[in-house]
């Protein structure tokens, strides 16, 4: 499908082919700005619309366009809307890269429109994750707000202020436990001076805290407010726009009142202290919240007591039980989880700003002038991709510059970023460290470029190199939970395993939501033999988000190796459950159902696997001995032969078949199976399977 990209067209939706629009006879633009390709109406308003489109320079990947197509005779009003779109574009430039903030993709005019492309976000808002399931838990809240504030944290320290949070502007990204603050639209820089506090009255009433709804003053503590007031919505289901509406900001005294279920003390405290009408009384930072909200529990005391964690106490059972020597087990298919690039998922592409504003995006914004208006106040209703902001009057703004060489400064260390994130993308590896290098000789504190040189020489294996850049990172930003999440992973890949199991540790100990570094905490452990520990770190993995599928394939090994069957099946079924493709966890419930003496279910588990993975050698090697375990022994040849052109050095497939060659008393082609099955366990410097097979061909002999 295609979209017609006029403003007035009502059904915009035509057939791939089409040359002019079927429902308004406009013509239709095959590609926007010969790369993107426009193909459904996400959202529209009095200001603009938004649409799903498909970026084909980068495989189809999907991306959201932001169309602004405001008509106005009030000059001012149009200029407004104009500079407030950009304004969205210079604050999503401004924050750089996070993966809790969507990238921008560009910025652009074409055929008398302005265009913004940014990155698509998968899954629901808040809002509708609320009409769909009703009121939030407390323990859910207080994870939303462990996730949240790191990212208010960083748009802070950037110097911008979100100024309309709530849950529309809340996405949640289903098996990630992620949350992403969208919708930059009305963001703007953090004010430099008291005299600068004063400017355009922007926010949804009810979220937006009451200095900022009266007199325009935007300060990090009013993004709490609306923090705090999205909370108390979730708990609630109780909007802060009708309380607004009807009792102004009188009914943040009683908030308590209208949340039925009971809270812990520690997050009453801290949605008291958000919600407060005078912004003296308020939180001023993210990180004093976090100071509040969080306790931390001691890595020691978890291992030593896992029910004083809430963690499930993993069974007594006996000691780690060895798979069926015929059996081949899948590892984790990620053993560590590396944070992502301290980057936008698609290189940012910096296009010219339209003729009706001339000045290219910089990395701080400044008012363009005072500008006040007489009479009454005016008042408009802004929707921008079916999402609301109150726009009502503007104050007078002090005018102030800033500093050019400083900006074209930034603008050139982001280009090197940017180019290095897209060579990246392009496995280009050399040449994106070539770039990182360049931003940091000219800023050698950029936490961006040397987080990204340490992805980066891990890729190129220097991995001494990597830890270097991470250890920089860390010392940049202390709090950089992926710094140390990534610097474990090296770690642990140096064979470093207990400095890997610290740099999780305080990642943890930084955001106790962080999941991935629980399922790598857990991994390491489970290799030193610590498997109980391994199962509480999986399981807390699994507490944060309960769609986190790799953490119960995790934890399925683990209990199969403690020999407790039926929960690695029960482990394996859930991740099946929350991704049907899994062949590895397919593949690995066999093995369970094997064991148990489910042959059957066995078969049918393999066979699975192989119809999600033809490729998979392991599952028809594992497939073949359960097709021997039932009496077909020629279903089983063609099964391990089936694994051996997949795989021609998969010794442990040589092995089984001649296994099932001799039991058929085919002895001479028994021992040339089992002879090729030694000669690869030689190479591989198994020495124990290759003494073990020689001594089966001399038996045979």
């Amino acid at each position: 499908m295609i979209c017609c990209l006029s403003p007035t067209c009502d059904q915009p939706q035509n057939r791939d082919g089409n040359h002019y629009c079927q429902r308004c006879g406009a013509t239709l633009s095959k590609l926007l700005r010969n790369r993107y390709k426009v193909v459904k109406l996400l959202g529209k308003g009095g200001f603009g619309r938004t649409y799903l489109a498909h970026d084909t320079d980068n495989l189809n990947e999907r991306c959201v366009v932001k169309q602004l197509t405001f008509q106005s005779s009030n000059v001012w009003m149009k200029q407004k809307a104009i500079q407030l779109f950009e304004g969205e574009a210079q604050q999503l430039q401004q924050l750089g890269t996070h993966p809790q903030i969507p990238a921008l993709l560009g910025y652009f005019e074409e055929k008398g429109c302005l265009y913004l492309v940014q990155q698509f976000i998968e899954g629901k808002n808040l809002k509708q994750l609320l009409e769909h399931q009703g009121p939030f838990s407390g323990e859910q809240v207080q994870q939303i707000l462990l996730n949240l504030l790191p990212v208010l944290q960083h748009i802070h320290e950037r110097g911008v202020i979100h100024r309309d949070i709530k849950p529309d502007n809340i996405m949640h990204i289903p098996g990630s436990g992620k949350y992403v603050l969208i919708d930059f639209g009305v963001a703007k820089p953090v004010p430099d001076t008291a005299a600068d506090h004063s400017g355009t009255v922007i926010g949804s009433p009810g979220y937006a805290a009451f200095e900022q709804m009266r007199l325009g003053i935007a300060t990090p503590s009013g993004d709490l407010f609306g923090l705090g007031a999205s909370c108390f919505h979730l708990l609630s289901q109780t909007s802060p726009s009708s309380l607004a509406t009807e009792h102004g900001y009188s009914w943040l005294a009683s908030w308590q009142a209208y949340v039925s279920q009971s809270l812990s003390p520690e997050l009453q405290q801290v949605l008291g202290r958000l919600l407060q009408k005078e912004a003296t009384l308020r939180y001023q930072s993210a990180e004093g919240v976090l100071k509040d909200l969080v306790t931390p529990i001691s890595y020691s005391s978890q291992l030593a007591s896992p029910n004083k964690t809430s963690l499930p106490k993993a069974s007594t059972l006996p000691l780690p039980r060895q798979v069926q020597n015929q059996l081949e087990e899948s590892s984790p298919p990620t053993v560590l989880v590396e944070s992502a690039l301290y980057h936008r998922p698609k290189p940012f592409i910096f296009y010219l700003a339209p003729q009706s504003n001339s000045t290219a995006l910089q990395h701080r914004t400044s008012p363009r002038g005072s500008r006040k208006l007489v009479g009454n106040a005016l008042l408009a209703l802004v929707t921008l991709g079916g999402i609301g902001y109150l726009l009502t009057q503007v104050l007078p703004l002090p005018s102030s510059t800033t500093s050019i060489t400083v900006a074209e400064s930034n603008r050139k260390i982001q280009m090197h970023i940017q180019q290095g994130d897209q060579k990246f993308s392009q496995g280009e590896y050399q040449l994106a460290l070539r770039e990182y290098a360049a931003a940091i000789q000219m800023d050698p504190n950029n936490i961006e470029a040397h987080f990204n040189s340490g992805i980066t020489k891990r890729r190129l294996n220097d991995l001494q190199g990597a830890i270097a850049h991470y250890t920089t990172a860390i010392r940049l930003k202390p709090t950089s939970a992926d710094a140390y999440n990534n610097r474990g992973l090296v770690r642990s890949q140096l064979g470093d395993k207990l400095a890997a199991i610290t740099d999780f540790t305080e990642a943890i100990r930084i955001n106790p939501q962080y999941m991935q570094a629980y399922n790598n905490r857990g991994t390491i452990n489970a290799e030193l033999g610590k498997k109980q520990a391994a199962i509480a770190d999986y399981s807390q993995a699994i507490r944060i988000d309960s769609q986190y599928d790799e953490a119960y394939f995790n934890r399925g090994i683990v209990q199969s190796d403690l020999g407790n069957l039926k929960g690695a099946i029960a482990d394996y079924s859930q991740a099946i459950r929350l991704r049907p493709d899994y062949a590895q966890a397919y593949n690995n419930r066999g093995i369970a159902q094997f064991d148990l003496g489910n042959l059957k279910g066995a078969i049918a588990d393999y066979s699975q696997a192989i119809r999600l993975n033809p490729n998979y050698a392991k599952a028809y090697n594992n497939r073949g001995t359960a097709k021997s375990s039932v009496g077909n022994k020629q279903a089983a040849i063609v099964d391990y032969t089936q694994a051996i052109r997949i795989d021609p050095k998969y010794a442990k497939a040589y092995e089984n078949r001649g296994t099932v060659k001799g039991q058929l008393g085919k002895k001479q082609e028994a021992i040339k199976d089992l002879q090729k099955a030694a000669d690869i366990y030689k190479l591989q410097g198994k020495t124990k399977d290759y003494q073990k097979t020689i001594e089966r061909i001399a038996r045979l002999s």
